[in-house]
């Protein structure tokens, strides 16, 4: 199966579309662009040995930059979920990006690209051994509906950065 489609637009007008695919018995994150009334082939975007789940696609709008697009998604690579992102310049992948690194829950990325082409990412976050189905009974663990928090970074100087400012501080109590 397919899921999980995202599109988006490059500077120059072309289409860009990801999603999560089935390949060789494992859910990856592909890519395909429409240019010039046509379809590329199949770009794989996470790599191949863990399971990668619902992308999320920004194009770079920076005027000077040299266009593509931003992918973001989370995988079980590391054993925990942890969200990563890779550029696309509209013609090749470039490096994989680890923007998560750490034993918490990290999913559902959503993705933009500011004026300089910076991308900024906000995901989910919860505690360690998320859903595990031990979860309950282990107090290390973080059982379903439990303790979720709001994150944001930004790439900038090929450093992920955080804003000044938590996420939460522009939340009301109750939220």
């Amino acid at each position: 199966p397919n899921l999980s489609p995202a599109v988006a637009v490059d500077r120059a007008g072309n289409l860009i579309l990801v999603w999560q695919g089935f390949r060789r018995q494992r859910s990856q994150v592909l890519l395909k662009s429409f240019r010039a009334g046509q379809w590329s082939s199949e770009t794989a975007l996470s790599e191949p040995e863990a399971d990668s789940w619902d992308p999320a696609v920004a194009g770079d709008p920076a005027p000077n930059g040299p266009g593509g697009v931003w992918v973001a998604w989370d995988s079980y690579q590391t054993g925990e979920f942890q969200i990563y992102t890779r550029r696309f310049d509209g013609t090749k992948p470039g490096p994989v990006h680890a923007v998560s690194r750490n034993r918490l829950f990290s999913a559902r990325a959503s993705i933009a690209c500011d004026r300089q082409g910076r991308p900024w990412i906000a995901w989910e976050q919860s505690g360690p051994h998320w859903g595990k189905d031990w979860a309950v009974d282990d107090p290390a663990g973080t059982s379903l509906y439990k303790d979720r928090s709001v994150r944001v970074a930004f790439l900038e100087a090929g450093q992920w950065r955080e804003p000044a400012s938590p996420v939460s501080a522009a939340l009301s109590e109750r939220m």
